[in-house]
């Protein structure tokens, strides 16, 4: 491809221009005011968020993203999710997102590029250190065996014709291996995926808050102050949890000027992003709707993950599979991390009829996994948050299994189906089982009378 190409043969993208605008009233108008806003909570926070309270009878438009009149944007989270692809066949993605800026209607904030910048190489490397595992483990590999056991074998002098040509090929593909992975590490911001991104995101792709810096600041302090959504859910991160922010304003900006539906696509599981019901999102947030439908005109707003999106689009399943599974990893992953920040959390000495013990405090309460009063000790707290996520990834992974066998061209169990059903079932089995031996240690834990908040 050129350049500025797309994809072969196909013409330039034509997006509207964005204008600098100020951001509609309702959730974006709160710190609008000349009046310096209250340090304390807003007890007027719901007038602000539903300016209008007629409105919130109105249901939300379903948006199909195959529309021409709806907009799709990314976050940062689908930007990098190609990384992390089992068949690593970028081209059928391609072809969604070339269709959607071919269409005018494809969005990227700049937030999100600067947040895929800083975790790209991350990501490569993650994917040249596999690759030097896989030399290390094969390195030392021997196929020959001991002459002893040969003895009397009928087949030894096929056995050993084959362990010859075998080692011979295991030579080979370690040499290539390692050219592969020279290969990586010479890439400078021009592997495949950063090389299509450059073709497609173009100047006229990104969106901006549309705000300046004191008045971003603003923001997201009277959203921390009143868990307005969204970001709040990070303000235990060094920015406070500005990305989100910053992503969320951009969004409301290209609303503005455009007076059109938008879908961002997402991998956020979050309760400032959505309503859940136990592991699962189930809703966006009402306050995100209601901003998006004020800042736009009265458009609506979709939260969607890749892989819905890619299956409206009428993309291969197996990609679509994959990418549910590349979701669920991820999301599995990010709650891995909040659990050690759980462990990590700082401690409240609670009294029981045993005596006292340290209690963690932080974690998972803010991050909507477990409730109060669940636990009636620390081990069994743990216990708990590693159950969920657990039950979490294997739910997402029969759900990618299910998408297997309910297509009409799988449903005869053949060979390719099996095939790609196979690492899937593997998965699942590995998940069950973890799932039982933490039932297991939570039914022998010892069960303490009073039980502590956290």
């Amino acid at each position: 491809m050129g350049e500025n190409e797309v994809a072969p043969g196909a013409a330039q993208p034509k997006a509207p221009q964005v204008e600098k605008a100020k951001v509609n009233a309702g959730v974006t108008d709160r710190n609008r005011s000349e009046a310096k806003p209250p340090a304390g909570p807003d007890l007027f926070l719901l007038e602000k968020i539903y300016p209008e309270a007629h409105r919130v009878f109105q249901p939300t438009e379903e948006l199909a993203p195959k529309s021409n009149a709806v907009l799709v944007a990314l976050d940062t989270n689908a930007l990098l999710l190609p990384y992390s692809l089992g068949t690593g066949d970028l081209s059928a993605l391609a072809t969604v997102y070339s269709q959607f800026a071919q269409e005018g209607r494809l969005f990227l904030p700049e937030r999100v590029a600067r947040e895929f910048i800083k975790n790209r190489d991350r990501k490569l490397a993650e994917m040249a250190q596999a690759i030097d595992d896989r030399i290390s483990r094969m390195a030392d590999w021997d196929a020959k065996v001991t002459p002893l056991l040969l003895d009397g074998f009928s087949k030894r002098d096929a056995l050993v014709t084959s362990a010859e040509s075998l080692d011979v090929a295991t030579k080979q593909y370690l040499k290539l291996l390692r050219q592969l992975s020279a290969h990586l590490r010479s890439w400078r911001g021009n592997d495949p995926v950063t090389t299509f991104y450059a073709q497609l995101f173009t100047k006229e792709r990104m969106i901006g808050p549309g705000q300046t810096p004191e008045k971003i600041i603003e923001e997201l302090d009277y959203g921390l102050r009143n868990k307005v959504p969204p970001g709040y859910k990070d303000s235990s991160k060094d920015d406070r949890g500005i990305g989100d922010v910053l992503i969320w304003m951009s969004l409301l900006h290209l609303g503005e000027t455009t007076g059109k539906d938008l879908i961002f696509v997402t991998g956020e599981q979050k309760a400032d992003w959505f309503v859940r019901s136990g592991n699962r999102a189930v809703y966006p947030r009402p306050e995100l709707v209601e901003a998006y439908r004020h800042a736009s005109g009265g458009r609506s707003l979709r939260l969607s993950s890749l892989h819905d999106l890619l299956k409206e689009m009428s993309a291969p399943n197996t990609l679509v599979t994959d990418v549910q599974v590349a979701e669920a990893t991820a999301n599995s992953a990010i709650q891995a991390a909040g659990l050690d920040a759980f462990v990590r959390s700082a401690h409240t000495t609670v009294s029981d009829s045993q005596g006292k013990f340290e209690y963690p405090q932080a974690g998972y309460q803010r991050n909507d996994f477990v409730g109060d009063n669940e636990a009636t000790s620390p081990e069994e707290a743990e216990l708990i948050l590693r159950l969920q996520i657990l039950e979490e990834e294997l739910r997402q992974v029969r759900g990618a299994i299910a998408q297997l066998t309910q297509d009409e061209l799988n449903a005869s169990l053949t060979l390719p189906w099996n095939r790609a059903a196979q690492p899937l079932r593997s998965k699942e089995s590995s998940l069950r089982r973890a799932i039982s031996d933490l039932q297991l240690q939570l039914s022998n834990l010892p069960r303490l009378e009073r039980r502590g908040a956290y």
